[in-house]
């Protein structure tokens, strides 16, 4: 539900039960109150301004009988009479244009009921309670690992650990893993639930190699035959890697180099110059990348992390980073070299210091978030940003700011489901 339809379900139960103490229960049931929007009214006395009032027709079952009575926010304005006709009382008298009130009743357009506002929250709150169960029932590690095996038809110790990608996760600010690599999903992208990555180790194989499989939205898993088997083994293979907060960038020298193919032939196209490399961590969980500039030389290589069930996220401003092209990329790559050999703690490549200034942002957001609209919560966050004087361009603040609000968004739609 909107905000704006929250606000006036809250207002109409709250209606409901002041105008119910009005009446015994067991000889009157109200049925439902229809919103009627707002009425300016002019009172007859100049001396006063104009009122806004909201207009509802409460509709009661009274001895089998349904009834109607008329309200100007909780003053009631019209019943009916022993002949069932509705009559007005003198509050109207009140006002030079109380036809206003006519008009609007017979509109049939912008009105609301409650009875469709509470059928609406309980629908709302039933998808809420099958994403809950659905979530409870998320497969364990010890699970996925036994499909895995299945699937692959090896024995259950073979599978060394696993992991699992939600396809729309952001690899970057602008492109998620399915709009990336689509085409080595293959048709069926669009039914595919999460990308599973493998390790699989023998006394054959002691180095071990990778697989990916397709977990499908009806539970199957499929091996993703577009990607072959990735080695374990150590390569010369190096790449460039920044790290989650982007406060730092090392040389690494990776285990498995990923270069998408088209029928394990071809690249995409030259455009597409992405990739991702593999490799098992320290703890032993696998460790999934992106890889910028994947063709070009070893030392233009440049990844980050994909987030997973065993790795952190990577920090929107990271993800906005690389997004850019290969050449800038390279340039900046170079920028936050040098400053990091000159125990610099700011400049171009800052990233470190916008991730702190977007968590104070996102912060000061959240305790607003109830008293702002959609459009004056997104001109707070901006000016929010402007007033840390933050050194980026227009469109990247634009971006910053679309970010921080979906990121506010989101854990308030958390706050409050927890406290429904």
């Amino acid at each position: 539900m909107e905000k704006e339809e929250k606000e006036l379900l809250e207002k109409l139960r709250n209606l409901k039960e002041e105008i119910s103490q009005d009446f015994d229960s067991n000889l009157v049931q109200i049925e439902d109150i229809i919103y009627n929007g707002t009425v300016e009214l002019i009172p007859k006395d100049e001396k006063k301004e104009p009122l806004e009032k909201e207009l509802y027709v409460l509709i009661k079952r009274v001895k089998d009988e349904r009834e109607y009575e008329i309200y100007l926010d909780g003053e009631l304005i019209a019943s009916q009479n022993e002949d069932g006709i509705l009559k007005f009382n003198e509050v109207l008298e009140r006002y030079s244009n109380k036809e206003v009130i006519f008009s609007r009743l017979l509109d049939s357009e912008n009105k609301i009921s409650l009875s469709k506002l509470e059928e609406k929250a309980k629908e709302e709150q039933n998808k809420k309670e099958k994403v809950k169960q659905e979530d409870k029932q998320e497969e364990t590690e010890e699970q996925v690992i036994e499909k895995t095996a299945q699937t692959m038809g090896v024995d259950l110790e073979e599978i060394q650990s696993c992991t699992k990608i939600d396809p729309t996760t952001k690899v970057t600010n602008k492109t998620n893993f399915n709009s990336m690599f689509k085409e080595l999903i293959g048709k069926e992208a669009d039914d595919c639930k999460n990308i599973i990555v493998a390790y699989m180790r023998d006394d054959s194989n002691p180095e071990g190699s990778f697989v990916f499989l397709k977990e499908m939205k009806d539970g199957r898993y499929l091996l993703m035959e577009s990607i072959e088997k990735v080695p374990g083994t150590t390569t010369e293979e190096q790449v460039k890697q920044i790290n989650e907060d982007g406060s730092e960038l090392e040389e690494r020298t990776v285990k498995g180099l990923v270069i998408p193919k088209k029928n394990k032939s071809q690249v995409f196209n030259e455009n597409n110059n992405y990739g991702f490399s593999i490799e098992v961590g320290p703890s032993g969980k696998i460790q999934l990348n992106y890889v910028s500039n994947i063709l070009g030389k070893k030392e233009d290589r440049i990844q980050i992390g994909i987030e997973s069930t065993s790795q952190k996220p990577v920090d929107y401003q990271v993800k906005e980073y690389m997004a850019q092209d290969s050449d800038e990329l390279k340039k900046e790559a170079a920028k936050m070299e040098q400053m990091q050999g000159n125990n610099m703690d700011n400049g171009t490549v800052n990233l470190d210091v916008q991730a702190d200034i977007t968590e104070e942002v996102k912060q000061a957001a959240l305790e607003v978030y109830d008293n702002l609209s959609s459009q004056e919560l997104n001109e707070f966050i901006i000016e929010q940003i402007e007033q840390r004087q933050i050194q980026i361009s227009e469109q990247e603040k634009e971006n910053l700011a679309e970010e921080i609000r979906s990121q506010v968004e989101d854990e308030a739609r958390i706050t409050r489901e927890r406290n429904f």
